[in-house]
């Protein structure tokens, strides 16, 4: 966990994190001490990525939505 908190440090995930923890619990969380809390903040994090790019290929075109699950299911095949 320590090392995706260096890599990701100034991509924005601290101001994410501020949303769901105190600022002196983010620099444990982002380091690796603090796993349980970590492992739950990128879960969340990853959640709502998903969820957004899912809601952008929903309203940019139906097509584009239905494309991307052909394919994803064409190439599981």
């Amino acid at each position: 966990m320590g090392s995706l908190g260096h890599i990701m440090r100034g991509s924005g995930i601290e101001e994410v994190l501020l949303l769901l923890y105190r600022e002196h619990t983010i620099e444990h969380t982002l380091s690796g001490k603090a796993y349980a809390r970590a492992i739950r903040a990128h879960f969340l994090i990853q959640s709502a990525l998903v969820q957004l790019l899912i809601h952008y290929l929903a309203n940019a075109d139906g097509s584009m939505l239905q494309s991307v699950i052909i394919d994803s299911v064409s190439e599981q095949r």
